[in-house]
Formats: structure tokens, C-alpha cells, sequence
């Protein structure tokens, strides 16, 4: 088991870095929805199993298509949730900060996931995301989790969270308000304060019976996690 990055943090006026997690991360029948923001219903989707979570996540090209930067890599990968809540001041709003968070799929009967981290070398860090995909029995049990982590997302917007570790003194995210692009897509912006716009989109969605996250961070970062989502639920349609 490993210990992935956190969300890159700024430190000073331009270096980004990430605070080591206190645990491991990574990184259907019945529930009526919609569409994706791919257009194509989740329930179109045929249940997929813990080999094709490996075969659905994006490559680094296809995330660096998506949110920029040259020479990115994979720099954490786990099958495992992470637990942050001990760096948090809000642990409720855990799993809207961060992916594959152990409080927001305890007691939820999840199967297998896939996390990683994909980012630049080195210390200076322009680009940043995270890919999550975490398997269910079912559908039913997916949604499920879908539909509650989008309402305890929505008691987090507009307001602020702060994470710390024992080697800063931390630092304050304020979340903006939670976007609801389809009935299987869910977003929600974050922007750190003091640092000259450092913002992540962490996007969530559902196809069959996976749950799919996918965040994104940077200056100037809008729908980035939203595409990410939405790249690895076309790719399990096409399972």
C-alpha cells in the first residue's frame, strides 16, 4: 500500500506541492436516470468486472489532452481507499475534496477500484489530476452512492475547508457551487486561497455499476474533471 499525493497545495508564490495522505489512496439494474454528459444513458452500459476498471481508466497521453502539461506521469497508484479525515477540518466535506476517500464509501459494499495520480516531475507542478474508478455488485448499489455523495457535495458548496499535515500550517479551499451537468454527472469547483488562482474540479459520475471520479488542478482549470469523467464513462460504454 502506498501514500498518494493530496491535491497539489501551492507553497510560496509559485511551487506546488503534495501533502502525503495519512492512509492508502489510490487513486445494473435499477436506477432510472437520463443521460451522461457524453449523451448516452449510464444504463446503457453493460456491468463490467474488476478487469475491465484497469482497461477504462485514461492513459496519461489522453489526460494530458485534457489538461495540458508535457512529460506527465503516473507518480501514485493504488486499489485501495484513502483516509484524509485526520487533515481536514470538515471531515463531512472529505469526500468532496478528494477521490477514492474511505468516508465516502465505507459501508457501501464496493468491490475493487483503481486510483492514480498523474502529474509532472519534479517539484514545480503546472498540471495535476486524479482518476478514480470504484466497482459495485450492481448498478442499484452504484446509484446509491452517486446520489448521496451529490447531496453531502451540495452541504459543502460555498463554503471553506482546511487541510494541513505536520509539515505546513495549511491551507484554506473554498468550494464553489455544485454543478449538475446530467443526472449521472456531478462537479464542484475548489479555488485555494493566496495562491494566485490555483483552482481543482473534482467531477464525479456513474455508468452501470461503477462510480467514476475523475479531479483536475491548475490555473485556470473550468471543466477539466468533468472531461475526464465523462472520457472514462465512454470508455466503459464501450466495454
Amino acid at each position: 500500500m502506498i501514500k498518494a499525493a493530496a491535491l497539489p497545495r501551492m507553497c510560496g508564490a509559485a511551487v506546488v506541492v503534495g501533502i502525503a495522505l495519512a492512509g492508502c489512496v489510490q487513486t445494473t439494474g435499477g436506477v432510472p436516470v437520463k443521460g451522461t454528459a457524453g449523451g448516452t444513458s449510464a444504463r446503457a452500459a453493460k456491468p463490467l468486472a474488476e478487469p475491465a476498471l484497469d482497461q477504462i481508466l485514461l492513459s496519461v497521453n489522453d489526460v494530458s489532452a485534457i489538461i495540458g502539461g508535457t512529460g506527465l506521469q503516473v507518480s501514485n497508484s493504488s486499489e485501495d481507499l484513502g483516509d484524509s479525515t485526520d487533515i481536514v477540518d470538515n471531515p463531512d466535506c472529505v469526500g468532496a475534496m478528494f477521490a477514492a476517500e474511505r468516508h465516502a464509501y465505507d459501508g457501501t459494499d464496493w468491490e475493487a477500484l483503481r486510483d492514480q495520480v498523474i502529474r509532472e516531475p519534479g517539484d514545480q507542478k503546472s498540471n495535476w489530476a486524479e482518476q478514480s474508478v470504484v466497482l459495485f455488485g450492481s448498478a442499484a448499489k452504484a446509484g446509491k452512492v452517486f446520489q448521496r455523495a451529490r447531496e453531502r457535495w451540495k452541504t459543502c458548496a460555498s463554503t471553506s475547508l482546511t487541510t494541513s499535515d505536520d509539515s505546513d500550517g495549511g491551507y484554506r479551499w473554498d468550494f464553489g457551487k455544485v454543478g449538475e451537468p446530467s443526472d449521472t454527472v456531478t462537479t464542484i469547483d475548489m479555488v485555494q486561497q493566496d495562491s494566485d488562482g490555483w483552482t481543482c474540479q473534482h467531477a464525479m459520475g456513474l455508468v452501470s455499476n461503477v462510480v467514476v471520479e475523475g479531479i483536475a488542478c491548475g490555473h485556470g482549470v473550468t471543466d477539466q474533471g468533468q472531461r475526464i469523467v465523462t472520457a472514462i464513462v465512454q470508455n466503459a460504454q464501450a466495454q
